[in-house]
């Protein structure tokens, strides 16, 4: 199954798939990104933190579209701790990317059925006194 991770925060929007389908395609107005020496999971974690994307807005060319060429992720540094400390990590932001979608997937249908059962009882559709 592909799983997605989302993040959108203020301009900064990202998208993790741990699993990609063959053949996924992306817009060209994002930067592919694929992990060759680290698990996804801590590529994924150390390109989204505060100071990386700081570096990112600082690189940015373009007024109406700011944009980040390949050669800024190229010459960007990211400090890789020792394999087995990454694998730790990396079984545990696994799970927990895991659990989120789950929670994000339960949270998606409750709202739907929070909207459709609403009008019902507000119109005295389903009665309550029962």
């Amino acid at each position: 199954k592909e799983y997605y991770d989302v993040n959108v925060l203020g301009l900064k929007s990202l998208l993790n798939i741990s699993k990609p389908l063959k053949n996924t395609i992306v817009s060209t107005g994002f930067a592919v990104l694929r992990s060759v020496n680290v698990p996804s999971s801590f590529l994924y974690r150390a390109i989204t933190t505060d100071d990386f994307t700081n570096y990112l807005v600082n690189n940015a060319s373009g007024s109406a579209y700011p944009a980040v060429n390949a050669k800024d992720f190229e010459n960007a540094d990211i400090l890789v701790p020792h394999f087995d400390l990454i694998t730790k990590f990396s079984n545990l932001a696994f799970n927990i990317s895991t659990q989120q979608q789950i929670l994000l997937n339960k949270n998606k249908n409750l709202k739907l059925q929070r909207d459709f059962l609403l009008p019902k009882l507000i119109s005295g559709k389903i009665n309550l006194d029962q």
